[in-house]
């Protein structure tokens, strides 16, 4: 994830690609637990379907 999001693939990170990838995974890990309301860490096969095409709208 790193080495895509960096400037010219060299596995750096400035401060501002950091930012904006810890912001897309808290936003993922909001989006998960929408579907575990319980906190059980698990969702079930057609929640992870739905939950990577809400993903795939951003």
């Amino acid at each position: 994830m790193i080495s895509m999001c960096g400037d010219h693939f060299t596995g750096k990170l400035v401060e501002s690609q950091f930012q904006g990838i810890w912001n897309l995974l808290r936003c993922w890990s909001r989006m998960f637990a929408s579907f575990d309301p319980q906190r059980s860490g698990f969702i079930t096969c057609l929640d992870f379907r739905i939950l990577i095409e809400q993903i795939g709208d951003f």
